[in-house]
């Protein structure tokens, strides 16, 4: 849950630098709509749509399965997430 707490803000600071974030946010980052990717207040980027999609594999399973947990990704992948950065998400295109 750490992970998506700190992540949430994700959307309204991904791809700015330490600077604009404390430019515009000089009190503190409050969770508002109008985000950089124009997504609802607290909406989950890439890395947490796929840790939330793991975490619900393990919670149905009971434990990790290397294969399985690679299918998750993929599907999640095809579910269409709205942010899914190269890096992230580049490696399951290649496969």
């Amino acid at each position: 849950m750490e992970q998506i707490a700190g992540d949430a803000p994700g959307s309204q600071v991904e791809f700015q630098t330490l600077a604009e974030i404390r430019t515009r946010f000089l009190n503190g980052c409050a969770i508002y709509k109008g985000a950089q990717l124009e997504k609802p207040p607290g909406q989950p980027i890439d890395i947490s749509g796929m840790a939330l999609a793991l975490a619900r594999t393990l919670v149905r399973l009971g434990q990790y399965d290397k294969t399985t947990a690679f299918q998750t990704y993929q599907a999640w992948l095809a579910a269409g997430p709205f942010d899914c950065s190269g890096p992230t998400c580049g490696p399951l295109r290649a496969v």
